[in-house]
């Protein structure tokens, strides 16, 4: 659950109600995965699909959306809940086309 700049972990939908988490971190950061940091992925195109976070608790985590449309859309549902990007107005594609190879 993304909750502001934090995502929680829950094992089921009745520990999101009873607000049981198994973890939360706080984010402070968002952007494309590089090549070096991605072990594992393969396939052409998988890592146009993978993006990753850091957090203030200086944990990095690498996702891995089902499809680049799905990437982009977590990365900007992230970024604006996190506050991370200048405005809403700035697509995130250009926000992060810098990182992209």
């Amino acid at each position: 659950v993304l909750r502001d700049n934090k995502i929680s972990y829950y094992e089921s939908k009745e520990a999101v109600n009873k607000g049981r988490s198994k973890g939360s971190v706080t984010i402070t950061r968002v952007g494309h995965a590089r090549p070096q940091l991605v072990a594992g992925i393969d396939r052409p195109g998988d890592l146009a699909r993978v993006f990753c976070f850091d957090t203030a608790e200086k944990k990095h985590f690498i996702v891995c959306a089902d499809s680049v449309a799905d990437k982009w859309t977590w990365m900007r549902a992230i970024c604006d809940a996190a506050r991370l990007r200048p405005a809403p107005t700035v697509p995130i594609e250009e926000l992060y086309k810098n990182e992209l190879y």
